[in-house]
This record gives structure tokens, sequence and C-alpha cells, in this order.
């Protein structure tokens, strides 16, 4: 039986409306990313893991309204009063002491982080998480990534996931599921029977 003690902990990373600003053409790329983001949240608080937010403060370079909008979380996937948010200056999440402190404290469940910005904060975070010899899963369907320069998204995204597979891991929903997400895990298996199906008819 699954204990506190390894219950996985989910990292959501700047899921915030300034990713659409910037999106220009790919917003729809971002939407689907969206939705299977909220998925993950969803099975996430149904299954009680930890769940964790790290949003960037805006640069000051940005208009007045571009900084108030742009930092608000995205809609569905706002935190709860009871889920930690770190509101940070620079790219990675571990710039704030206190989201490793939150991450290991008492915690040797897997994390898995879902969100924006695979070429910045997700980037650096990897990099810094690695630097402290913490393992950090990336969910594949839920990284946004937008164009970097002259590349499309899905060039950088292919070309960054095989670094970052050198560095932690990435891994598909599915394989999530079936590992962290199954009956008797976290929730009664009559429970499981109603949500299993919930989600089967999203995912359709």
């Amino acid at each position: 039986m699954d204990t506190l003690q390894n219950t996985p902990t989910l990292v959501l990373l700047d899921c915030q409306k300034i990713h659409f600003h910037e999106a220009g053409e790919h917003a729809v790329d971002h939407a689907d990313t969206v939705r299977h983001i909220e998925r993950v949240l969803t099975t996430a608080r149904y299954c009680g893991w930890s769940v964790v937010h790290s949003q960037l403060r805006p640069q000051p370079g940005l208009s007045p309204g571009s900084r108030s909008t742009g930092s608000i979380p995205i809609d569905g996937l706002r935190p709860r009063a009871s889920e930690a948010v770190f509101t940070r200056s620079q790219l990675s999440a571990f710039s704030d002491p206190m989201f490793e402190q939150t991450l290991t404290r008492g915690n040797q469940g897997p994390v898995f982080m879902v969100g924006f910005s695979l070429a910045f904060s997700v980037l650096a975070t990897i990099y810094e998480a690695s630097a402290r010899h913490l393992h950090l899963t990336l969910v594949e369907e839920a990284i946004g990534c937008a164009p970097l320069g002259h590349q499309s998204p899905a060039a950088v995204r292919s070309f960054l996931f095989s670094l970052i597979n050198q560095l932690a891991g990435t891994v598909g929903w599915s394989e999530v599921q079936q590992a962290w997400v199954k009956p008797g895990s976290f929730v009664s298996t009559s429970k499981w029977g109603i949500h299993h199906e919930h989600l089967r008819q999203q995912d359709n």
C-alpha cells in the first residue's frame, strides 16, 4: 500500500497567461497543452498527490497591463488554498530555496513536472535539479514549448527533450497513470471506477 512518504508530487511551472500573449500563431498548441495539464492536475488532486506551483514574476520591461494580466494563472490551473505557491524573479524554480525544501521534506516519491517555457524555465529548473541530485520527470504531453528563433515548437521540443533525458527524464501520461494511478493506490476501488470512467471520457 502506498504511503504518504512515497506519494508523487506534481509541480506546475509557469502556468500563467503570459505564455498565450507570447505564443502568437502557436496559441492553439498552448491550448492543447493546457488541456493535458488540467487532466494531470485533476487526477493528482483526486489521488491526493502533493501539488506545488512555481510562478515567474513578469519582467519590469513589460507594460503594466501585460504584467498584471500575464502573471495571472491560466483558467483551470489556478492554485487551491491548500497548495504551495512560489513566486520568483529568476528562471529556475529552485531560485526560491523554499521550493526545494517543499519537494524534499519527508517525501521519497517521484516528482512530476508540467507547465510552460520548455526552453527557459523548464530547462533551467531541470539543470538546477540535476545539480542538487534531485530527479524531476517531465510529463511529455503537458509541457508547453514556444518557437525559438526560426525553429518550430516541434523542433525545439525534440532537441530539448533529448537533452533533458540525459539529466532527468520524460514520460508519457499513460505511463504515469499505469504506475501511479491505479485501483487501491490512493482511493477506494469503487471511487476509482467512477473516476476512471470520467478520465476515459476526457481522453476521447
